[in-house]
């Protein structure tokens, strides 16, 4: 197949995620035509992981199942679309796997457009135009995410370890200090914890370049002191909100869970009827039910927790299946580099998730799961 119709997909994701930014309907109708374009090049193709295929036709079941119980069929649908995001990326990514090299080039490629605007932006900033920011529907603006917002992050961390792992000749060692330091600077918390470990995961042997990131990091810290300082202040709110004291409707989120869970019960609440987008359009009566409490974050579009919409949704059954999908290219795989790569990707994203809807942003998918197969047959080709 022609390379272009192969990565048009990816290409059109990434787009749609900047331009929602700007315009949420249209960004929507072109990720729905990427996807359209990623099932159109699976069937062509027609070549498939059977176990991940097997999962898919259970997990497919269970998601049928749960649609007449929801309390919307619209809602239900809507829901049903985003819980396919996650397998159709995982049977692209096996088909074209042998085109590893293509999709790691376009993750590198958009990530170093990203920090360039980032660059800008920090720019416009400090000279106080506002010229290159994006202002955001509740009238901020983005000065440390780049394009993308808070899949920046995952995007640079990405692209980090895929450079640490794959060779790009003479910009190898520039592109590792590059976006190690752009990870850094998008200041994510839930990205942080995985940028340190990526050096001593991948880099144990490498002390120079140890000592090469460790600077850019002292250096960066101390050119941008009061932003970090602040940064500091925010983390140890957020923490006291989410976790000490808990009045938030992330904390929330986690409790249905796991009251839900408590009950044993075989069958979600119906799909569409908690945590995610659906829910919210159309009303959900779940949150009544539960006795939900939204505290000082009314206007949120989801609970902005992915595992208590998944489990609620879909109940113990689904989410472990679902789950189970995400682990076999890992289990699959014998090659001890292609596994530890993989790993790595995987919880970064399943770490995020904890805080945020990532297993359902199609630019985080397409900087991790989409990648797990052609990892591992670069690693071990005789296995598939």
């Amino acid at each position: 197949m022609n390379k272009f119709i192969i990565v048009l997909p990816i290409l059109l994701l990434f787009c749609g995620g900047i331009i929602s930014n700007y315009n949420e309907n249209l960004s929507v109708n072109i990720k729905l035509l990427a996807l359209v374009l990623m099932i159109f090049n699976i069937f062509v193709v027609n070549k498939y992981n059977l176990k991940i295929f097997y999962l898919f036709v259970v997990f497919l079941s269970i998601l049928f199942i749960n649609i007449p119980i929801s309390f919307n069929i619209l809602a239900a649908m809507e829901s049903f679309l985003r819980f396919l995001f996650v397998p159709i990326f995982l049977l692209y990514g096996y088909v074209f796997r042998k085109r590893i090299d293509l999709f790691i080039k376009i993750i590198i490629f958009i990530a170093l457009i990203s920090d360039i605007y980032q660059i800008l932006i920090y720019i416009d900033h400090f000279i106080g135009s506002n010229f290159f920011c994006i202002r955001m529907k509740d009238g901020g603006y983005i000065i440390n995410s780049g394009l993308f917002g808070i899949s920046n992050a995952i995007i640079n961390l990405s692209a980090l370890v895929l450079t640490i792992n794959f060779n790009f000749s003479r910009y190898r060692i520039f592109l590792i200090f590059y976006f190690f330091i752009f990870t850094f600077l998008t200041f994510s918390y839930k990205t942080i914890p995985f940028l340190f470990l990526s050096i001593f995961i991948f880099m144990r042997k490498n002390y120079l370049m140890k000592l090469f990131i460790i600077f850019g990091i002292i250096f960066s810290t101390f050119v941008m002191y009061n932003y970090i300082a602040d940064m500091t202040e925010i983390l140890i709110r957020k923490i006291n909100v989410y976790i000490l004291v808990g009045n938030s409707a992330r904390f929330e989120s986690y409790r249905v869970m796991f009251e839900f869970l408590s009950k044993f019960d075989f069958l979600g609440e119906g799909l569409g009827s908690f945590g995610g987008a659906a829910s919210k359009k159309y009303n959900s009566p779940i949150y009544e039910k539960y006795d939900f409490n939204w505290y000082y974050t009314p206007d949120l579009k989801t609970t902005d927790t992915y595992y208590p919409h998944l489990f609620v949704e879909l109940s113990w059954i689904g989410g472990i299946v679902y789950l189970l999908m995400l682990l076999l290219p890992i289990i699959q795989t014998k090659n001890k580099k292609a596994r530890k790569l993989n790993t790595f990707l995987l919880f970064s994203l399943l770490f995020d998730s904890l805080f945020s809807f990532g297993l359902n942003n199609m630019v985080m998918l397409s900087c991790t799961i989409l990648l797990f197969y052609g990892v591992n047959y670069k690693y071990e080709r005789s296995i598939y």
